[in-house]
């Protein structure tokens, strides 16, 4: 992702000194002072830091026990006050933990006022950003560079900046020397351990903070967050919610299928089972809607003769109050089959079984005597009604 810088003064101007680097580090926009309207320009597409000259801050390094950052940030000011000249209450705190000292905190001081002012002023051209950072972390230690009439300077016992005019002063209090660092575009300066670097020192400064850890000064109170940062955050939350929705659709079509699947097994293994009971010959299943209803229809037209029969037979075997015609006629069973019922018997004797025939005959049935012999004292015989 390209990454451009927007470098900042004391005073706020109507032209931007502004540069954009690649995601490789190189300059594909060089320094140079924009509007607004091209500002944006170069914003597009890009993530944005804001850097201050650190003449308008300073730097201390704290130590703290162990705390909470929201402790830290409330003891931080009180820790500090016998070191500022200005009241707690007018400045502005944002502080990193050293990552090489526990306990050990790096903190920035600037002019709450002036910052308030300047988020103002930005948001009002519409100029979103990330990151607001120092010039001053560009540098590592043991090193100092000259940039933006002022020098900074990284070493165990000062971090921050210094006019030019007492660079002199300020490396003798060092306790070892340190590698500087001058460009094209600074202030010569007569020292025989400079580095002269070919760059513009705004490109330096912004190569360095693109691969280098700095302290972000919108902390706190001013903490941002932007309209790019919102979108970009509803544009994630947006894509999450849509591929949410889409594994758990595919999910729920799946669980849909896969019980579909088990009903369809389950309705098709009911199928074949009942068809098996109407045609126990069949070897597979055939058609069994269309064979089922055939052989039910059938069974319709049967059903109508079995309930005549039935009719006709309790009309000739019982009297109208529900007793026996003849009591000396015993039914012992009845069996329905091939469009006939089959009756099985005892009477006392064959007149009683001759009469019983006549009532049937009486009725409109068909008679048939399949067998009737003696057995003992009664007479047991079959017959067949159609």
């Amino acid at each position: 992702m390209h990454t451009c810088f927007l470098f900042v003064g004391h005073e706020f101007e109507q032209h931007y000194l502004s540069l954009r680097l690649d995601a490789s580090g190189h300059v594909d926009a060089p320094i140079e002072r924009r509007t607004v309207e091209e500002f944006h320009l170069i914003q597009k597409g890009a993530q944005t830091i804001v850097v201050l000259p650190t003449r308008l801050a300073s730097l201390h390094q704290l130590a703290l026990p162990k705390l909470s950052s929201s402790k830290i940030r409330a003891v931080i000011p009180y820790a500090l006050e016998e070191q500022l000249a200005e009241s707690v209450v007018r400045l502005h705190f944002a502080f990193r933990r050293q990552l090489d000292m526990d306990n050990h905190f790096l903190v920035a001081v600037l002019d709450k006022q002036w910052l308030a002012e300047l988020l103002n002023h930005l948001a009002s051209q519409q100029i979103v950003f990330e990151d607001m950072t120092l010039d001053w972390f560009a540098i590592k230690e043991g090193e100092a560079c000259v940039h933006d009439h002022q020098v900074l300077i990284h070493a165990s016992t000062f971090k921050g900046a210094v006019g030019v005019e007492l660079i002199d002063y300020s490396l003798q209090e060092m306790p070892m020397p340190l590698k500087i660092y001058t460009f094209s575009n600074g202030i010569p300066i007569p020292h025989h351990d400079a580095v002269l670097m070919p760059e513009n020192s705004y490109h330096w400064i912004a190569q360095r903070l693109l691969t280098q850890s700095f302290l972000n000064i919108c902390q706190g109170e001013f903490s941002q967050d932007s309209k790019q940062r919102k979108t970009r955050r509803w544009f994630m939350f947006a894509g999450l919610a849509a591929m949410t929705w889409f594994l758990v659709n595919l999910l729920l079509k799946i669980i849909l299928l896969f019980m579909l699947k088990h009903h369809n097994a389950q309705v098709s293994t009911q199928i074949s089972d009942l068809y098996h009971q109407f045609f126990p010959q069949s070897h597979a299943v055939v058609s069994p809607r269309f064979r089922i209803e055939q052989l039910l229809k059938q069974q319709s037209g049967a059903d109508a003769l079995l309930w005549r029969l039935l009719e006709q037979l309790a009309a000739a075997a019982f009297t109208d109050g529900g007793a026996t015609a003849d009591k000396a006629l015993r039914i012992q069973a009845l069996r329905y089959q091939s469009n006939g019922l089959m009756l099985n018997l005892e009477c006392d004797d064959f007149a009683t079984l001759e009469a019983f025939e006549s009532r049937l005959h009486h009725q409109g049935i068909t008679v048939r005597q399949l067998s009737a012999a003696q057995k003992g004292k009664n007479v047991v015989a079959s017959l067949e009604l159609k």
